[in-house]
This record gives structure tokens, C-alpha cells and sequence, in this order.
């Protein structure tokens, strides 16, 4: 456990440099590359679009990830397996009806928030998929942490800010600005959560039937 929490801290540091050196690269550009290819307009955007993403993902978890953690501890600590199984079938459920809505419902928005915000509709089209995995992946964190796979969970972590920092540094050199970081966001996110639920179904696969909802969210 105490190793686990070690993972977890060193995940947070490395996160938190890599953050720093991507803030620093794309308000630099222009000393990088000598031309200037992300300009403090997209920095705004990016800033509108990454609470966007934010919000609807807070939304859409329900606080669930917290639930997961707690109820997949005490049932695997009781022995309870089939019962800890059927948490990660409801939280998989209820993550899939809200992903669909959101990503219905900012689809439909799309071109009012293009126009509030002066983003291309390209993004805004992105960026509801975006939010919908990002509810997987924060589901799948929860999962891993109440399975105790502490180590995986800061494996996985890493990954992904390194991959979606490398993935949006090389296409905003490439000239895709805003749009090129929202692809990084969606190509990642893909391949990290295929990553965190296999090794999730490797320790625990869904049940079949699915735990009751009520105590989940208000527990």
C-alpha cells in the first residue's frame, strides 16, 4: 500500500513538470519554431474548451468514481466478488446512458457554443467524444484504485499525460493549433481507456447482474 501511495506521488510530480513544460511550449512557439503558432486567442479557447470538457465530465461521473473505490474495498475485503463484479456493471451502465447524453446534447449545441466562443465547429464536434471518454477513463481510475492496483493506476496515469502532451506538442508544430490539442485529447483517451479497463477485467470482470444504484450514490 505505502508503495502504491509512492506511485501515486511520483505520477502526481511527473504529471505536474510535464504540465509546465506543455504550458511553457505553447507559449513559446514563436522562439521554438520562429513563427507563432498558437497564439494567446487559442490559449483562451483552449482555456473555454478545457472547462468545458471539465464540466461535463464532473456531470457525467455523478461521483461515482468515489463510490467505486469504497464499495470494490469492502466487498473484495469481505469476499464478496460477485458483489464488487456488479458495482463495476452499474457504474459502467449509468456512465454510458450520461455519455450518450452529453454527447447528444453538446452535438446539438455545437453550433451555439462555435459561435460563443469562436471556435471551429470541427472542435465542438470533437469535443463531446472527448468528454464521453473522459467519463470511462475517470470510472476506470476508480476501478483500479478500489481494486488496491495502486501501481497501475500511477502506470496508467503517466501514460496518459505523457502521451496526450507528446501527441498535442507535435501537432501544434505541425500547424493544427487548437484543434490538434482536442485530437490529442481524443486519441488518448481512446487508447487509455482500453489500457485501464483490460486490467480492470483482468482482475474483475462486470457481472451480469448490476448492483443496486441508490447506495452507490448516496453512500
Amino acid at each position: 500500500m505505502a508503495r502504491g501511495a509512492t506511485f501515486i506521488f511520483l505520477q502526481g510530480f511527473l504529471a505536474s513538470g510535464l504540465g509546465v513544460l506543455y504550458v511553457w511550449f505553447l507559449l513559446h512557439t514563436k522562439e521554438i519554431s520562429g513563427q507563432i503558432l498558437f497564439t494567446e486567442l487559442d490559449m483562451g479557447l483552449l482555456t473555454m474548451l478545457s472547462f468545458l470538457l471539465s464540466l461535463a465530465s464532473t456531470l457525467g461521473i455523478l461521483a461515482l468514481r468515489s463510490a467505486s473505490v469504497r464499495f470494490l474495498a469492502h466487498y473484495l475485503a469481505e469476499g464478496k466478488r460477485d458483489k464488487a463484479r456488479s458495482v463495476v456493471t452499474r457504474v459502467l451502465q449509468v456512465s454510458l446512458v450520461t455519455s450518450l447524453v452529453i454527447i447528444v446534447g453538446l452535438l446539438i449545441f455545437a453550433g451555439e457554443i462555435s459561435h460563443i466562443f469562436a471556435s471551429p465547429v470541427t472542435i465542438l464536434i470533437l469535443l463531446p467524444f472527448c468528454s464521453a471518454l473522459s467519463i470511462f477513463y475517470t470510472q476506470a481510475q476508480g476501478f483500479l484504485q478500489g481494486l488496491q492496483k495502486l501501481g497501475e493506476l500511477a502506470a496508467v496515469s503517466t501514460l496518459y499525460s505523457v502521451i496526450r502532451y507528446s501527441i498535442a506538442v507535435v501537432l501544434v508544430y505541425a500547424g493544427f493549433g487548437v484543434l490538434g490539442i482536442v485530437i490529442s485529447w481524443l486519441a488518448t483517451l481512446i487508447l487509455i481507456c482500453l489500457i485501464s479497463l483490460t486490467v480492470t477485467f483482468r482482475s474483475l470482470k462486470p457481472s451480469k447482474h448490476a448492483h443496486d444504484l441508490k447506495p452507490l450514490l448516496v453512500f
